[in-house]
């Protein structure tokens, strides 16, 4: 039975352009867009089903130079050795490995031939060895026969395509987003020469560039799509009288961009609750049930409004529910780089919440209208000057809210900071003196 393929997460909307197109998410399409992100070409790989579930998963694995053409020899040679690379480039395991590959005959003739290639390929620095009847035999006794003879190769091997080909296509999408996140980081640090939070130096802005890369590759590389719902929810039996937290996620996030958060809040034995906003691509307002639910279960498992700490499009979410709740429903809302005045980067997006994002939007304008002022004296605000996402940097504070900015870092790596989180324990540490 064949190992199950790794499944490859792929964004459900089209990008709007592309310098390259790449139909077909096989051996050769997955690497064709891999070395061509690695040189900073835009690159769209196009599959109908999932990533190397046709041939590409069911084929031998053959790397050979055995026996090739005069012509093709110096591109099978130089196979090889990208083979090799890639494990190294990637970090991941592709089943790569130079064993060796055996040929096995009863054909005179045949055996000629291949000592007529050996002699060739000696010219081109390939290392091949004919057999004798005897070394054929005793190499080949697995298969219960006596051979003529034979022909090794010992620098050729194998790869595991089923392996290989996601791990290519997995790998592309870091290097390709790297480039585009460089043209995110420096937009916004154009955006924020204006901005009062001012533009990072561009040093800083390298630096926060390189780490923000480093936490996007974590994030929707391994946490979102295979650890998003480890942790659980945490509702101990204990928790009455005590503040819980609900943590809400942003654009094309899930709960598991909390997963630090998540085994932090446990081992202390906090009551959470993390929520998944969907539909994915939908509106804003759809999000209130979600948000409603999450409140309930805390409200019911601890007595207490809970506290709500919001990354990105989650903060909008929040604000829009809490604007039609009386203001103590929760007790205090963190926002961790939410775009309450809107984000200049959203003008490239077309899905409804993210055109509701958009820098000047009358969505955000009239929240802002409609949202008591009370609530915003409840807000806690997380804001950075090098945030790639949402720029310029202040559209990420409120008026009358506690607006503390961060420094040069980046989107996803404002969660990972610890000022977010040390706010949210010292509300948690007021339990006892509110008690």
């Amino acid at each position: 039975m064949p190992a199950p393929l790794l499944h490859i997460e792929s964004s459900a909307e089209l990008p709007r352009e592309a310098d390259v197109v790449v139909i077909g998410g096989g051996v050769v399409g997955a690497f064709t867009a891999y070395y061509l992100a690695r040189r900073s070409v835009r690159v769209a790989l196009v599959e109908k089903g999932r990533i190397a579930a046709e041939q590409s998963s069911r084929n031998w694995g053959w790397c050979r130079q055995q026996n090739r053409d005069a012509r093709e020899l110096p591109m099978a040679t130089k196979s090889l050795q990208l083979w090799e690379n890639v494990a190294v480039e990637t970090g991941e395991d592709t089943g790569f490995q130079r064993c060796g590959l055996l040929y096995l005959s009863q054909d005179e003739a045949q055996l000629a031939g291949w000592a007529k290639w050996r002699d060739f390929a000696r010219t081109a620095g390939v290392t091949t060895h004919m057999l004798s009847a005897e070394e054929a035999s005793e190499r080949g006794k697995v298969t219960g026969r006596k051979w003529k003879g034979g022909v090794f190769s010992p620098s050729d091997g194998t790869a595991d395509p089923s392996r290989a080909v996601p791990v290519a296509a997995l790998a592309f999408v870091p290097v390709l987003h790297a480039t585009m996140m460089a043209v995110e980081f420096f937009w916004a640090r154009r955006s924020n020469e204006r901005d009062p939070a001012g533009a990072p130096a561009p040093g800083r802005t390298i630096v926060a560039w390189w780490h923000e890369l480093v936490h996007a590759v974590r994030v929707f590389g391994l946490w979102q799509p295979f650890l998003s719902r480890a942790p659980a929810d945490h509702l101990p039996p204990d928790a009455w009288g005590r503040s819980g937290v609900l943590l809400i996620h942003g654009f094309v996030c899930n709960r598991g961009l909390w997963r630090r958060w998540l085994h932090r809040l446990t081992r202390r034995g906090t009551p959470f609750v993390a929520v998944d906003l969907e539909p994915v691509f939908g509106r804003i307002e759809d999000y209130d049930t979600r948000i409603e639910a999450g409140v309930r279960l805390l409200e019911a498992a601890t007595g207490v409004p809970p506290i709500i700490v919001a990354h990105s499009m989650g903060g909008l979410a929040t604000r829009h529910w809490w604007a039609s709740q009386p203001t103590t429903r929760i007790r205090h809302l963190i926002t961790i780089g939410s775009p309450h005045r809107g984000t200049r980067l959203a003008r490239l997006a077309r899905a409804p919440n993210a055109r509701q994002m958009r820098e000047g939007a009358a969505w955000s304008a009239a929240l802002l209208a409609r949202q008591p002022r009370a609530q915003h004296l409840r807000t806690t605000c997380f804001y950075a000057h090098a945030d790639n996402i949402v720029f310029p940097a202040s559209s990420a504070t409120l008026p009358g809210a506690d607006n503390r900015h961060l420094g040069a870092v980046g989107h996803i790596g404002m969660v990972e900071r610890p000022e977010p989180f040390d706010a949210l324990l010292r509300l948690l540490e007021q339990d006892a003196t509110l008690t």
